[in-house]
Order: structure tokens, then sequence, then C-alpha cells
């Protein structure tokens, strides 16, 4: 594919990416209504339900620094690539506050088969939370680092010419 058959899919594949990010998250948000912060049963399960959520978001983002580093989008790189990263260090906080949760919630769930589930459900959600911090924190960092370096200007702000018609007065 060449670069201009790419350009003209670029604002698709930007939408694509869009509805992988937004779609999941609204499902999520409708699906832990009305907020109950002070609930641990609440906090536990609403956690539990966005470790599962945040795969699908992670794909979006990974395909829209794809289009955006292909199209050398810098800015709307440098946005989603600050985004990745501060989703990462929001996902770091939620992943210590269930991890709390399931210290304090513990006693309250029966011994027995019971007890083992909510082990295992605890413990496959801070898997997946550590998994998606790390790809967020991956992909926000690099996408930072490979930003292309903007093109020179001179004091003026207009864009360096060398070689042009003023170069032979």
């Amino acid at each position: 594919m060449d670069s201009t058959s790419f350009q003209r899919l670029s604002g698709a594949l930007y939408f694509v990416a869009f509805a992988l990010i937004a779609v999941p998250f609204s499902d999520f948000t409708t699906s832990i209504v009305p907020p109950q912060f002070g609930n641990m049963q609440w906090r536990f399960a609403s956690a539990g339900l966005l470790s599962g959520f945040i795969f699908t978001p992670l794909m979006g983002v990974t395909l829209g620094l794809i289009v955006t580093m292909a199209n050398e989008h810098r800015l709307a790189q440098r946005l989603l690539s600050g985004f990745n990263t501060m989703f990462a260090v929001l996902l770091l906080g939620v992943m210590i506050m269930f991890m709390l949760d399931v210290v304090q919630l513990r006693r309250e769930v029966p011994p027995g088969d019971t007890r083992v589930a909510f082990y295992f459900t605890a413990l496959r959600s801070v898997l997946k939370f550590a998994v998606g911090i790390v790809a967020f924190l991956w992909l926000g960092i690099t996408g930072l680092r490979t930003v292309p370096a903007s093109r020179r200007r001179n004091e003026s702000g207009a864009p360096l010419i060398v070689g042009g018609e003023a170069a032979k007065a």
C-alpha cells in the first residue's frame, strides 16, 4: 500500500481507534452506575470489571499510535502517548486500591470454595491490571520518545530555507 492510500484510510482508522477506546469505557461506566465509592463490595466489583475492559481500548490506542506515526501527526502522537502514560498511572492507583479492598474484604468471604473463587478473581484482576499498566506505559513512553523532531524554524517562525533564491543574492 502506498502512502497516499494509507493517508486516505487514516480517517477510518482513527474512527475505529476511537470506537475501540470509547465504546468499552461507556459500557463500563454504564455498568457501575450509581457509584458507591464508600462500599468496598462495589469498589471490588467495579475494579474487577474495569480490569476486563482495558484490553480493547489498548488495541484502540495501539492502532491510533500506528496511524499517527505512519502519517507523522506529531500532535496526535504526543496527545495519545500522553494519554497512555496518564492512564497507566491511573490504572496503577486503581490496582493499589483494589488490592487494599481485597485485603479488607477477605475477612468477610466464607472459607471454602467461595474464598478460593474470591482469591482467584482478585489475582486474575491484578494480573490484568499489571499487564495493562505495562502496555499503556510502554506505548506512552515509546510514543513520546519517537515523535519526529519538528521542522527547524528561524527566529521569525518561518520555515528555514537553504539554497533558494535568497542564497544566490
